[in-house]
């Protein structure tokens, strides 16, 4: 069976850098959820970083730096 790759938090994970989610209540992704078909990923987690962690921007060099300053461009590449 094939599976889906979705963002953890639009499956109601808790897992944004603030620790809430952002469900998205779609017909489609519900009925493909409850068959087992979609597996939640969080690219941030994945890459080591923690919930809730500062918010962080792409800048225009192509780091991504928090709010507080510190460059996390590893974990997220």
């Amino acid at each position: 069976m094939q599976k889906i790759l979705v963002s953890a938090c639009l499956l109601g994970c808790p897992v944004r850098y603030d620790g809430q989610s952002k469900p998205v209540h779609h017909e489609q992704l519900e009925r493909l959820n409850a068959r087992g078909w979609l597996v939640p990923f969080c690219p941030e987690t994945a890459g080591g970083l923690p919930t809730p962690r500062p918010a962080a921007e792409i800048q225009e060099d192509g780091r991504v730096m928090t709010t507080c300053g510190k460059d996390v461009t590893c974990s997220f590449v």
